[in-house]
């Protein structure tokens, strides 16, 4: 199949890599507690987050004259420009709200990342759970290389649209794509051996006298 999905980044598969290495894809039994855990963590950095921010001018007028040299102190003792001594408070201040704050807003930024993955990865492995439940047989790891490498930008907006955020109903869309493209391979197993052999046989036969076709005619005699 011509892949038309070169610059189309394909997030439809992502149970299948979750679960990669593992064809199970066996569900953490913690994997609820660590994220009950993960959101109570998140809720307690936010509210020493926001009684920071709540505290700040206060903490600022009161912390402002030891964030001064001195020389520093001196002009904002006997300096005349008071435009210049405003324009020095805002710099410390907003040097002030970045030192409290900075730290905090990337921990809390950070803890909330990491719960998206845990959430993501633990949606990933019920999805892909769901759906081994019902074609036990099938690799992960294929069905993952056949979405990446094989299917269209037409395609992947077909099960966008037909299968919405259902990853189960997304995963399902590419395993009928799947099937469809290689139906050699699940016709051969549902053939008796004596059979498969024939067909293996005819091919070749078949190759054989393709060869002899395109020799005569590259020699004008076909």
């Amino acid at each position: 199949m011509e892949n038309e999905n070169q610059e189309v980044e394909n997030p439809e598969v992502e149970a299948t890599q979750t679960a990669q290495g593992d064809e199970t894809a066996t569900p953490d039994n913690n994997a609820e507690h660590e994220i009950i855990k993960e959101e109570a963590k998140i809720e307690i950095m936010q509210k020493e987050l926001d009684e920071i921010e709540s505290n700040l001018d206060a903490d600022f007028k009161k912390d402002f004259e030891s964030l001064l040299s001195e020389e520093e102190k001196y002009f904002m003792e006997v300096g005349s420009d008071i435009s210049a001594k405003l324009e020095l408070m805002n710099v410390k201040k907003a040097q002030y709200y970045e030192e409290k704050l900075s730290q905090k807003k990337q921990q809390l930024s950070d803890g909330k990342s990491e719960l998206d993955v845990k959430k993501q990865t633990a949606s990933n492995k019920t999805a892909a759970n769901a759906f081994l439940a019902e074609h036990k047989d099938v690799s992960l790891e294929e069905l993952e290389d056949f979405a990446d490498n094989d299917m269209s930008t037409r395609q992947i907006t077909q099960m966008r649209e037909s299968a919405g955020e259902d990853k189960v109903a997304r995963m399902k869309f590419v395993y009928e794509l799947f099937k469809a493209a290689n139906p050699s391979q699940e016709e051969d197993d549902n053939l008796p051996p004596d059979l498969n052999a024939l067909r293996g046989a005819t091919a070749a036969f078949n190759q054989d006298d393709n060869k002899d076709e395109e020799y005569l005619k590259s020699i004008g005699v076909a």
